[in-house]
């Protein structure tokens, strides 16, 4: 029985040895046509992904052996690429510039290789890959010189036409607006020039050629413009309101204000002469004993005149001015005749002249009188130049009414 039993026991040992023998044999096979067919090696992979305890493995083995083999790759690319830029010669330079534009590393792997396996045209194609990066410096350089060239072309446009005579500069933009190239620029131009000049240019253009800049211009820019074309208008009309103002105040009154450029700029006043009166203007500057003044100006007038279009009162103004300096001329000889008479003799002459409107002389705008001299005015005007003490003397001799009659008008303005 003990027999029995070992004789069982040995026929299960050597079962078991057995199926470990055929279990190896399985595995050695297997194994071998897993790392040497890869067909049955994708077969095995993915039954193996679906037992779980080796999905992990199997997908760390996967990630080496793939990294391996890129790896492996990549290093062949390098020196395929490699003998392919040797076998091109100094024509790869372009193909290397582009790579170490985009990947330095890689650039520095390629010609390592290369070095290896011919260092003296290696050395060419560094070279001229160097100049090449040096060419970039010198595009950008010219590049910037350009720029810079047409910002300094830019503020010299602005300068010129700031620098131009208003109507000129008006008269420029209104035949340059048909050139491209001029266009091209016409925004930083204008942002260029200073802020009273841009203002002007435009206040004074007509609308059609201002609506015609104003289609190409930026609206920012635009917008800058309007506001300072209202700005403008507002101050305009406000020197046309002073001018109303002034024309009923006397002369000697006037002189300290519109008599210099004390108070307003020669711009200012030519805005306020302009909306006087021709015969209070002449009445004003016929008082101003200097000529540089005037003629600064008329010249000023002129030039509002020619902006707005309207026309010119600078011609008459000169003829009123001629006729009432020339008038103040005569009163002021005949004031000192007057003085040197006897106070009764010279009260009775002045006293027929109040009481006579005979037209002695008259100064005529378009047909029309705007300033008469009569008797009676120019009695007025001598007694109101006269000494205060020599007036009262003649004035003694009067009779009460026509004092009564010199008081009224002497106290009108």
């Amino acid at each position: 029985m003990d027999l029995a039993k070992k004789r069982r026991k040995g026929k299960g040992i050597y079962i078991i040895l057995s199926l470990l023998i055929l279990i190896i044999i399985a595995l050695s096979v297997l194994g071998f046509l897993y790392f040497t067919n890869e067909e049955f090696k994708n077969i095995a992979d993915t039954y193996l992904k679906t037992i779980p305890f080796l999905e992990s493995i199997t997908s760390r083995s996967a990630k080496t052996n793939s990294s391996n083999i890129d790896e492996t790759e990549l290093n062949q690319k390098k020196e395929d690429i490699a003998e392919y830029y040797i076998k091109r010669g100094i024509d790869a330079v372009y193909e290397l510039y582009a790579i170490k534009t985009k990947d330095e590393l890689l650039y520095s792997d390629i010609v390592k290789i290369m070095n290896q396996k011919s260092p003296s045209l290696t050395s060419k194609l560094i070279t001229e890959v160097r100049n090449l990066d040096n060419m970039e410096d010198i595009l950008t350089t010219i590049h910037n010189k350009i720029m810079d060239e047409n910002k300094s072309e830019i503020l010299e446009e602005a300068r010129k036409l700031e620098n131009m005579e208003l109507l000129t500069a008006i008269e420029e933009l209104n035949m340059r607006i048909k050139d491209s190239s001029f266009i091209k620029n016409i925004n930083d131009i204008l942002l260029n020039m200073r802020e009273e000049s841009l203002c002007n240019i435009f206040y004074y253009m007509d609308e059609e050629t201002r609506q015609s800049l104003y289609n190409i211009l930026d609206e920012d820019l635009r917008l800058k413009i309007n506001s300072l074309i209202k700005d403008k208008s507002i101050e305009y009309n406000r020197l046309v309101d002073i001018a109303r103002l002034y024309e009923d105040k006397p002369v000697d009154i006037l002189l300290n204000y519109i008599g210099n450029t004390d108070t307003y700029d020669m711009d200012e006043l030519a805005v306020i002469y302009s909306n006087l009166s021709v015969v209070k203007s002449g009445e004003v500057l016929s008082k101003v004993n200097n000529d540089a003044f005037i003629q600064d100006l008329i010249a000023a007038i002129s030039k509002e005149e020619q902006l707005r279009k309207e026309d010119s009162v600078a011609a008459d103004l000169n003829k009123a001015i001629q006729f009432i300096t020339e008038y103040n001329a005569k009163i002021d000889e005949l004031v000192n005749i007057y003085e040197n008479m006897e106070p009764n003799r010279a009260a009775r002459i002045l006293e027929n002249m109040l009481e006579n409107s005979t037209t002695l002389n008259q100064f005529v705008l378009e047909s029309e009188p705007v300033y008469e001299v009569t008797d009676s005015s120019v009695a007025m005007d001598i007694l109101k130049n006269m000494r205060q003490k020599n007036a009262a003397k003649i004035l003694n001799y009067f009779k009460t009414e026509n004092v009564t009659k010199l008081t009224q008008m002497l106290a009108s303005p």
